[in-house]
């Protein structure tokens, strides 16, 4: 009987010792299988950023030469731009920039340059059409911001605080000197109107 026993508290420890080592076998390969999982999200992680856009603001296809809807906050159909600033102290403003164009090189008649940038000047469609969106941009009493772009670089963000009817635009941005927009700009609107630089 003790034999018996004896033989049944053995088979007993042996079962419970094949049932431990069988579940720290399964607890093992989990463990590799969890590992690989992990391994493999961080190299999607890692491909995904260097596929992906950022945000689906960046996606927006950059702006050109023209003037365009700026806005403090970001939007749908708008990209994040940095305004350079302009008085020498290092600040810069971030903007968001429409992708499509309000004025382009065509609404204006000419421009002419000066010491601090250049002005330009509007062609009857320009002089509307700015009339228009500054009206229906400040109707809520906030200022309607243009961001003024050439070959895709803001050099100017003014305000208009109400409807404006003009003429004419000074833009003053970067110095002309240091980035050469005003020339590009100059030579853009020139050969838009086909009289040449």
């Amino acid at each position: 009987m003790k034999a018996g026993k004896l033989s049944a508290v053995i088979l007993g420890f042996a079962a419970v010792a094949g049932a431990a080592g069988f579940l720290f076998f399964r607890a093992q390969e989990r463990e590799a299988r969890l590992q690989n999982l992990q391994e493999e999200v961080q190299d999607l992680r890692a491909r995904h950023k260097q596929l992906a856009p950022k945000t689906a603001i960046d996606a927006v296809p950059a702006p050109q030469t023209g003037f365009y809807e700026a806005e403090s906050q970001p939007a749908d159909g708008f990209r994040r731009m940095v305004l350079p600033e302009t008085g020498g102290g290092g600040k810069t403003e971030t903007l968001y920039v429409a992708s499509l164009p309000d004025l382009v090189p065509e609404d204006f008649s000419g421009a002419e340059r000066n010491p601090n940038g250049l002005l330009v000047l509007l062609n009857p469609g320009g002089k509307s059409r700015i009339q228009a969106l500054t009206r229906d941009r400040t109707a809520g009493g906030h200022a309607a911001r243009e961001a003024v772009l050439v070959d895709g670089k803001m050099v100017s963000a003014p305000a208009f605080w109400g409807e404006t009817s003009i003429d004419s635009y000074q833009i003053n941005g970067l110095p002309a000197d240091q980035s050469g927009w005003a020339e590009k700009l100059f030579q853009e609107i020139s050969a838009a109107n086909k009289g040449g630089p």
